[in-house]
């Protein structure tokens, strides 16, 4: 398993959100819904992750 840091899960994050406009942009609606949705999931995962790697300096 590849152990990440909150850092890069933000920017994935950042990458899942342009991919996402991008969908949208396209005037796929029902798919960027669905991006954001991942999107979002995964920024509060790396938020969660990032204040247990604080409490652990």
């Amino acid at each position: 398993m590849l152990k990440m840091t909150s850092r890069s899960e933000v920017v994935l994050g950042i990458v899942f959100a342009v991919s996402g406009l991008m969908c949208l942009v396209g005037g796929r609606a029902l798919m960027s819904g669905v991006w954001f949705l991942c999107t979002a999931a995964h920024f509060f995962e790396a938020y969660r992750l990032h204040c247990k790697e604080k409490d652990e300096i």
